[in-house]
């Protein structure tokens, strides 16, 4: 994997606490969703589990930072 820049974590992390609408360090489900949906419109239910068992890397049902990175700069 290519060193990220400052600036692409930096855009990712505004972008994460975005998405973050409860502030607990992670993104659910739900959270996850809102933000496909303001990326692309219109999103069926198996693209969004489909992207987020992509993110969910450690497949506890929550993205974390290191986690939404990697997803978001793939």
């Amino acid at each position: 994997m290519a060193t990220l820049t400052q600036a692409v974590i930096s855009e990712s992390r505004k972008v994460f606490d975005s998405c973050d609408l409860n502030g607990d360090g992670f993104i659910d489900s739900a959270e996850f969703r809102a933000l496909l949906e303001q990326l692309d419109g219109d999103v069926s239910s198996a693209e969004c589990q489909l992207n987020f068992e992509a993110g969910d890397t450690a497949g506890d049902g929550y993205i974390e930072f290191k986690e939404f990175v990697a997803w978001w700069t793939n």
